[in-house]
């Protein structure tokens, strides 16, 4: 039988903790679909189970572990943040009457990235 530590469980956890931050669109920013994730993974070579979004991206993440693939895959979500923020900003360049709702989702998109390089830094530390 195999043994897990405590810390084995708090990586767990944590990693449970962030895969619902990057699914929760109030807290990054943007609703990362189930075609999203696909497409994150497929675009790094990593199978991606299907499931509901948390399960999905859960799984990608584990499956990146496996692969030494996290400072990629922390990458290509980033960069689909990126892309988000730019096509708002070019919305509320285009309809100025947006500008105020889109400030909201760019401040949320703005943590997404944030968390996003964080997690970059920590994968980089290990």
């Amino acid at each position: 039988m195999a043994r897990h530590s405590e810390h084995d469980n708090d990586d767990e956890v944590g990693l449970n903790r962030v895969v619902r931050q990057l699914i929760t669109p109030d807290i990054v920013g943007v609703f990362l679909s189930r075609a999203d994730i696909m497409a994150v993974g497929r675009g790094l070579g990593l199978p991606t189970p299907i499931g509901e979004r948390f399960q999905m991206l859960r799984g990608l993440f584990e499956t990146a572990g496996q692969f030494e693939a996290v400072p990629a895959l922390l990458a290509a979500l980033d960069e689909l943040l990126a892309g988000e923020q730019a096509a708002i900003q070019d919305l509320a360049g285009r309809h100025p009457a947006w500008e105020g709702s889109s400030r909201r989702w760019l401040d949320r998109l703005a943590a997404g990235r944030a968390l996003l390089a964080e997690m970059r830094m920590q994968a980089d530390d290990l």
